[in-house]
């Protein structure tokens, strides 16, 4: 236990552990289905690991933007997937800008071609590895404020103009478990997204 830590009432307070679980945990992806999904992906290349720094801090060097909170919506998915994304753009362009999550919630829909049964499924999860799928083929996400995030899903695609759209994916890979490329990535292709099994 922090001793410095300070505690209230927060708006998980009065939610017993189950309700927390089913409100804020996932969809439960579990491990097996993300590698099943990684196999539509190539694997990232090996990056060297040697002279790496002990630490960077790409909040501080303005490659992420401000929390954002996905309330009741199931879209740690669209969330993860668009934080990376606006870390990628940053390092291309040196232009921090908030993408639309609820883009990716309303738009996409796609499903693994190994399991049509892996799907996003809006407000009732996804998977990164998919969400980059339609960004690749829809041609970009447009930023926050045009597509703005509501918690829910609206129950229709809102993209009317593809000029609209502000950052793009022409690539995109997955590590692997594999702590030294993590290190090696986070540092030399900027912020990550990671899936972390809770139970």
């Amino acid at each position: 236990m922090d001793p410095t830590a300070v505690h209230g009432v927060t708006k998980f307070s009065d939610l017993t552990p189950s309700e927390f679980r089913r409100r804020f945990l996932g969809s439960g992806r579990r491990d097996d289905q993300i590698l099943q999904l990684a196999k539509d992906i190539p694997k990232a290349p090996i990056l060297p690991t040697d002279k790496l720094p002990r630490s960077r801090n790409w909040t501080a060097r303005g490659a992420v933007t401000a929390v954002k909170d996905q309330g009741h919506c199931d879209g740690c998915w669209a969330f993860s997937s668009i934080a990376v994304l606006e870390g990628a753009h940053f390092l291309a362009n040196r232009k921090l800008v908030n993408l639309s999550e609820q883009q990716l919630i309303d738009c996409s829909k796609d499903c693994s071609s190994e399991n049509p049964d892996l799907c996003d499924l809006g407000c009732k999860g996804g998977h990164r590895f998919l969400a980059y799928k339609y960004i690749e083929n829809a041609g970009g996400v447009m930023k926050a404020e045009d597509y703005r995030f509501t918690g829910t899903e609206n129950g229709f695609c809102n993209v009317t103009n593809k000029n609209q759209m502000v950052a793009s994916i022409c690539k995109y890979d997955y590590i692997g478990p594999n702590e030294a490329q993590y290190a090696a990535y986070l540092v030399k292709r900027g912020p990550l997204a990671g899936s972390v099994e809770v139970s």
